[in-house]
């Protein structure tokens, strides 16, 4: 009886501590924690579009593991940037006002991949530095607060 009992309580408090943890199995971040942010007024032709990740600190960017892009999606109905960076996807809060935009803190799964990383830590880095916005045609440009572009996409149809 006693192992039984020593037995389900184990199991019970690693689920407790699984439900805890933010990352999904497949890599994927679940977006629950963001909160009930208001949503501001985005500006037409940024929000709900895919971007893929076509230029990464001046250099071509990469694909990343399995040969998939990174990517960028800034969504309206919840003020919540997600893509995939390399190895994982990502999710996290962003503001953008007028030709400002910051990004909060953007989690990732916990999937380490041996071609995907470097692309990963560049990009979430790159867009930890992001201080503004640019659109020209279908090129976004994200660039940090001297005006460097720190990185440029492409709009592509979801």
């Amino acid at each position: 009886m006693m192992n039984y009992l020593g037995s389900l309580f184990c199991c019970v408090g690693l689920a407790l501590v699984a439900g805890c943890v933010s990352g999904t199995p497949d890599g994927g971040v679940r977006d629950d924690f963001l909160g009930g942010r208001e949503r501001t007024e985005i500006p037409a032709g940024v929000a709900d579009i895919y971007w893929k990740l076509i230029e990464l600190n001046g250099n071509p960017a990469p694909h990343g593991s399995g040969g998939k892009e990174a990517h960028l999606l800034l969504q309206v109905t919840k003020p919540i940037a997600r893509g995939f960076a390399g190895c994982n996807r990502f999710a996290g809060d962003y503001v953008l006002e007028g030709s400002a935009l910051s990004f909060g803190e953007l989690r990732r799964g916990d999937v380490v991949c041996a071609e995907g990383m470097p692309l990963e830590d560049e990009y979430l880095a790159a867009l930890a530095r992001v201080a503004a916005w640019s659109r020209d045609g279908e090129t976004l440009s994200l660039s940090d607060a001297e005006g460097r572009v720190v990185a440029r996409f492409m709009a592509r149809p979801l």
